[in-house]
């Protein structure tokens, strides 16, 4: 049995102690059966969320949920027993509780003084059989929750396993209801399968189940196109392969990289019977809507369109300073870091299943290539942004006699344009030298 952590022992033991039943349940029980550690835990008992409280007067305590309201004592999920209800908020036993969670590997409580399992469905046996089943009847649990098939899926590649076929056929059954659910938790749980492993088959089983379309439209109509000449692999294909190509530490940067082609459709074209994408790197609308729809923070749909825009900029060590200079603008604008630029491209030629992977040689070029521009031996650092300017607003309003307005902002990315291709001319008496030529002109 898995060492618990201090807090958790707490709990367990103080509602142990004043009489009531308190088991582990959920996750941490099926990471056990599996052999890994637990990241979190989940305790349900018979205490009803008021009695919670009172037994824990020295921690903190707060209440999440509205129909049956859900103790978090010291970050852990304390939950009373439901019944056969899943609005229902009195205390049922602990079988029933398992009956209405929504699948069988997250169907099974453990005792935590003996180490025992409750397991009334056989989830110990999916879970080592790697098989995601719903508990009980599937239809029914997927009409309490249609976000459960999402969850399927997940579950299914997280412990590198497959669906029941009955959890399949009861998903083809329902899967119009995933446009019932709300977009926030659509979003939440393509999270967690992008930081999870292998994202890639994450999507590939929402593409089988015909469920993508719902999710990403956009990726959805990648499906079947094939790649053009310098590809092996579908539109589809390749863009999983990317996702999957990037490390798990940046769940971000792998949405990116499943989005990366998906101007591909739109720009296609065939010319002279050769298929071409020329700007499928503009080509963001659709990648937009669906990032938009599914309630991305701004600063994510920014970094996620920043990094399409610019995946297909060349860079290597011959690429000029000028051209490095306008990258490293752009990707400042979208809040990007280079580096994760250098991972999507490296991560995109990893996706290509008719090209080698980029060499050690080829990576440390494009790295040195930044940063001899970044950090030049001599001279200026670039300006990404216009305030690195060696003028400012104030300075432009003095000199045109202008209030405060656009008009500022368009003169001062002028000259940030001007600097990113020459940083040499970002001083004061050269800025102000434009700004007066920009009166002259303009009078």
């Amino acid at each position: 049995m898995t060492v618990l952590p201090d807090r958790v022992t707490r709990i367990l033991t103080r509602l142990r102690d004043q009489g009531h039943d308190a088991f582990l349940v959920g996750g941490c029980v099926r990471d056990t059966v599996l052999g890994v550690t637990p990241s979190d835990y989940d305790i349900v008992t018979d205490a009803l969320p008021d009695r919670v409280c009172q037994l824990f007067p020295d921690r903190k305590v707060t209440l999440a949920g509205a129909a049956f309201p859900v103790c978090m004592v010291d970050h852990v999920e304390v939950a009373t027993f439901r019944s056969r209800s899943n609005t229902e908020a009195v205390a049922g036993g602990l079988v029933n509780d398992l009956a209405r969670r929504d699948l069988t590997v997250n169907s099974m409580a453990m005792d935590p003084v003996s180490g025992l399992i409750t397991d009334p469905f056989g989830g110990q046996a999916d879970v080592r059989a790697r098989i995601i089943r719903f508990t009980g009847s599937a239809d029914e649990r997927i009409a309490e929750d249609p976000c459960r098939m999402l969850r399927a899926c997940r579950f299914a590649v997280r412990i590198r396993g497959q669906l029941a076929g009955s959890a399949v056929d009861a998903i083809c059954r329902n899967r119009y209801a995933v446009a019932e659910v709300a977009a926030e938790r659509l979003r939440a749980e393509v999270e967690k399968a992008l930081a999870g492993p292998k994202p890639g088959d994450f999507f590939r089983l929402l593409a089988d189940l015909d469920i993508l379309s719902v999710v990403f439209p956009c990726l959805d109509a990648c499906r079947g196109i094939d790649g053009g000449p310098y590809h092996a692999e579908t539109l589809f294909e390749h863009a999983v392969l990317a996702a999957d190509a990037v490390s798990a530490k940046y769940p971000r940067l792998r949405l990116a990289a499943l989005l990366h082609d998906t101007g591909k459709p739109a720009a296609r074209k065939v010319e002279d019977g050769r298929v071409t994408f020329n700007g499928h790197e503009k080509q963001t609308r659709a990648a937009e809507a669906d990032l938009s729809r599914l309630r991305f923070s701004q600063a994510d749909q920014r970094y996620v369109i920043g990094l399409i825009h610019t995946h297909m900029r060349p860079l290597n060590e011959n690429t000029t300073d000028r051209a490095v200079g306008r990258l490293l603008k752009a990707l400042k604008d979208a809040d990007v870091d280079w580096r994760d630029f250098v991972r999507i491209r490296i991560a995109d030629r990893r996706a290509n299943l008719k090209k080698t992977a980029r060499s050690l040689d080829e990576i440390r070029g494009m790295v040195r290539r930044i940063r001899a521009v970044l950090y030049p031996a001599s001279g200026p650092s670039p300006a990404l942004t216009t305030k690195d300017l060696a003028v400012s607003g104030a300075d432009v309003m003095q000199i045109l006699n202008l209030r405060p307005g656009p008009a500022v902002g368009r003169i001062l990315k002028q000259l940030l344009d001007t600097v990113v291709d020459d940083p040499s001319r970002n001083t004061r008496d050269q800025l102000k030298a434009l700004i007066e030529q920009a009166a002259d002109h303009d009078s």
